[in-house]
């Protein structure tokens, strides 16, 4: 279990900091693009080898902005495969949702009619 909260942590961390680097290398590209539009000598290669430098942190940032969940969502699907897991094993646990609501809907007719026999008298 403390595997699950380990992994939830790390992805927590790497979701945070691609989205850390995707906003500064967003605005450094952003930055290096208005230098190579703005030069008035386009033999400049400043804003050229920034451009160079920075779009591959951008990409590799934005594909771990995408793809790397953050920690709840990452809790919420190994919760779900646990579930799944339970119910295949124990084909009884699919009629727990049913038996619940039965109980409920049973519940429910009983105490209006409790209601409805305190309004009459």
């Amino acid at each position: 279990m403390e595997k699950i909260f380990y992994l939830a942590q790390i992805c927590e961390g790497l979701s945070i900091t691609g989205h850390i680097f995707l906003v500064i290398s967003g605005a450094a590209i952003f930055v290096s693009l208005i230098g190579i539009t703005m030069a008035e000598d386009w033999s400049e290669e400043y804003p050229k080898k920034i451009f160079r430098a920075i779009t591959p942190i951008f990409i590799v940032s934005l594909l771990l902005t995408i793809f790397v969940p953050s920690k709840r969502t990452f809790l919420l699907m190994m919760g779900g495969k646990a579930v799944d897991s339970i119910v295949e094993d124990k084909p009884k646990v699919k009629e727990i949702p049913g038996n619940t609501l039965d109980l409920l809907n049973e519940y429910i007719k009983a105490e209006t009619e409790k209601i409805k026999s305190k309004n009459e008298n």
